[in-house]
């Protein structure tokens, strides 16, 4: 009777570390999977703001660009202002070596004659 008791304590025993190492092993994969869905859930934040980033990164691009595309277009105004003028110049110039009649040239320095060789 002494042995079945032994017996018995001794699968009892047993039988306790076993349910214990299941529900350590069980607690373990639970907290294993919480980590696991943490760290799920703070890749997902770091993609939206990945995304976040880049959008915003595109919005700024876009409108420099827009603005360098008006400035250019700015430039373009003035350049063709620029050539107003210079045909003016030249019109100008063109009268003045008419009024010469052909005894002069205007010179490089500017509002001078000289006379050809």
């Amino acid at each position: 009777m002494m042995r079945n008791l032994d017996r018995w304590i001794a699968a009892a025993g047993g039988l306790v570390s076993l349910v214990t190492l299941l529900s350590l092993w069980f607690s373990g994969v639970w907290h294993l999977g919480a980590r696991l869905g943490a760290v799920e859930a703070g890749i997902d934040g770091a993609e939206r703001r990945l995304e976040a980033g880049i959008d915003g990164v595109e919005q700024r691009l876009e409108a420099g660009l827009d603005a360098v595309k008006q400035r250019l277009d700015g430039a373009d105004v003035r350049l063709d202002d620029v050539n107003r003028r210079l045909d003016g110049v030249d019109a100008r110039l063109l009268s003045i070596e008419g009024a010469l009649g052909g005894r002069g040239r205007v010179s490089a320095a500017g509002g001078g004659t000289a006379t050809n060789p």
